[in-house]
């Protein structure tokens, strides 16, 4: 299987950047559609958290300058409650910053083979750069004090339905945890 590097990277940034603009929209719409900016989560699976992590974590400052000079610049990151990260990864583990405190639920397979449990190559391509999976990401958060929660299961990529009604409690406790409901 041959894996574009390059165009791999821009994929994810342009990613980034169509959610930040889609929070954005969100965020200045909230009114009309109800919605409580207080409490956004980004929740995603694969490609989904890894776009949910750079969404939260990169800073325009660590976006690599041929991506923002060809495709511009990230819209500025709206304040996300908290991240679900199921099988996702980050390209660096400095984009985790202690001053960025944002809450992260990470759920990863030990087996994966697609994107990697620790530190490693997506889909064990080596002619690809480099990235940090749940468990690198869950170590280092506990490290910069960002609130964090790791469920580290023996599976691969996929969730097999006998620990679905695990994670999805886990992830509704960690929502639970970090929603602020109005006084009434």
């Amino acid at each position: 299987m041959k894996v574009d590097d390059e165009k791999l990277k821009k994929t994810h940034y342009k990613a980034v950047q169509d959610t930040r603009q889609a929070i954005k929209y969100i965020f200045e719409n909230a009114e009309k559609f109800g919605i409580d900016t207080n409490n956004v989560f980004l929740i995603g699976t694969s490609a989904g958290a890894i776009t949910a992590l750079h969404t939260v974590y990169l800073d325009d400052n660590e976006v690599p300058e041929d991506l923002s000079k060809k495709y511009g610049k990230l819209a500025n990151r709206e304040n996300i409650k908290g991240i679900i990260s199921l099988s996702g990864a980050i390209y660096d583990l400095s984009y985790l910053k202690g001053d960025e405190k944002t809450p992260l639920m990470i759920v990863h397979g030990k087996d994966d083979q697609i994107v990697p449990f620790d530190k490693g190559f997506y889909l064990k391509l080596e002619s690809l750069t480099p990235v940090f999976g749940g468990k690198a990401i869950y170590d280092e958060a506990i490290k910069q004090t960002i609130p964090a929660k790791g469920y580290f299961y023996e599976f691969g990529h996929a969730y097999p339905a006998r620990f679905q009604k695990d994670i999805y409690k886990n992830a509704n406790d960690f929502i639970r945890m970090y929603l602020t409901c109005p006084k009434s």
